[in-house]
Order: structure tokens, then sequence, then C-alpha cells
């Protein structure tokens, strides 16, 4: 994570569980992936049942978070999100990769859902991605930017 001034790095290693994060059965977490260590992460085709998330964030306005994900089929169904539930309300802003070719914005801004628009088409299957999810200042009217790239 990095913010508009000085760089604040935060790196998870994932080489076991370290209780930072919520997760079940269809996660590995310490795969070993291209020499470094990852979480694999296998859902089942219907359902939510193979999420994870980490148990708390600070990320706030300003900052931005850093994911690097690939899938090893073309009809994955992958979701990378920064969700908050405060006071009853599902605010959500959320990266899918999905249909087998793209990658789309999808968004809760508290009174319904927005999305989706392309990032990135066509999807490569077992090709390193890197999305950056960005917060802005409080004082931008845009709210958010994604960037997605190899």
């Amino acid at each position: 994570m990095k913010t508009t001034g000085p760089v604040n790095t935060f790196t998870e290693p994932f080489k076991s569980a370290n209780g930072n994060w919520v997760h079940n059965g269809y996660q590995t977490l310490g795969w070993l992936e291209d020499s470094q260590h990852t979480v694999k992460s296998v859902g089942i085709n219907n359902g939510w049942n193979g999420n994870f998330c980490r148990s708390a964030h600070a990320l706030t306005s300003g900052m931005e978070t850093r994911v690097e994900f690939k899938v090893d089929q073309a009809d994955t169904v992958s979701h990378f999100a920064l969700e908050n539930q405060s006071g009853g309300v599902c605010r959500r802003w959320c990266l899918n990769a999905g249909r087998g070719k793209t990658y789309f914005a999808q968004y809760n801004d508290g009174t319904g859902w927005y999305g989706p628009q392309d990032l990135l088409n066509p999807i490569k299957v077992n090709t390193w991605y890197v999305a950056i999810l960005k917060m802005h200042e409080m004082d931008d009217m845009n709210g958010f930017r994604m960037k997605v790239h190899e």
C-alpha cells in the first residue's frame, strides 16, 4: 500500500497462516508459484464458499492496494474487492476476472450496484497481472481508480 506522500509498504508473504486472513479449505497458503509464496484459491463453481479476506485493514483516503494475481483457467470467476460494512450498508469496490475473457469493475456506493466496465480484454491464462485499487483524496469527485496490467 502506498500513500500520496511518503511511501508506506506492507507486504504479505503468504508463507503460512498468520491470523491476518480469514480463510477456509478452498485456499492453500504457502503455495509455491514461480519461486514465490502465494495463496492458491479454488472455488466450487457454485456460491461464495471459496472466498477469503483480510481480517482488518487500515486503508484511508489517498492510499492504494496492489494485488498480483493470475488465473489458471479461462472460465474463472475471481473477485478482488475492498468492502466496508458500515451502518448496515455494504459498500464494495471490486475487480472481477470472469466470463472467460474480460476483467471488469463493479462497485456499490451504498445506493446500488454499478458496472461492469471492461478494463482488460482478453484474459490470458497463467499470466501474472497487477491490479492497483486507489482510494482518492476525499475532495476528489471520482472517488477511486483502478489499473490493471501484465
